[in-house]
């Protein structure tokens, strides 16, 4: 894949993830459900981040990079609010990039636990780039809450 392409891919998903952040509208048409699927099943080593961007968008999950295998989480709405929430790298080892339909920092707040429930860090989000680098290895729940009680749970492994 050339780079023009891959900076298309990018440049199209980050204008729809924008448009989203600005506007609160969440709903894709037809013709970007197709254009974002196509791009979703670009192989990620060969897409680069628009791939990753348009996985978030179509709130599905990458779950073996190496043979480009994805799941679908299904929409959620709580109200007329609509929230979905991913992490990127999973697993990581110094920090953790937030991908979130609702506007970040200020409106979302994440509490992270290991695994026996002991919570190691509660704190609004300064941007979309969470620290990670004083956590032990192990495997972490990173919850996201958004105003009204809106949470979405993730896990991520720490290296």
């Amino acid at each position: 894949m050339d780079q023009n392409t891959m900076e298309w891919y990018k440049r199209y998903c980050t204008e729809i993830a924008i448009h989203q952040a600005e506007t609160g509208d969440v709903t894709l048409s037809e013709d970007q459900v197709n254009q974002l699927g196509e791009i979703a099943w670009t192989n990620v080593w060969e897409g680069g981040g628009g791939v990753f961007t348009a996985r978030h968008l179509l709130e599905e999950q990458v779950f073996d990079l190496e043979n480009n295998l994805r799941i679908r989480h299904p929409v959620a709405h709580s109200g007329s609010i609509p929230f979905a929430v991913s992490l990127y790298p999973n697993p990581a080892s110094d920090a953790v990039t937030v991908f979130s339909s609702v506007a970040l920092p200020e409106h979302l707040q994440v509490t992270v636990t290991d695994m026996r429930g002991k919570v190691l860090i509660t704190q609004r989000l300064q941007s979309n780039i969470l620290d990670v680098q004083s956590l032990p290895s192990g495997v972490y729940t990173f919850s996201f809450e958004y105003p009204g009680g809106v949470t979405r749970i993730r896990e991520v492994i720490i290296r």
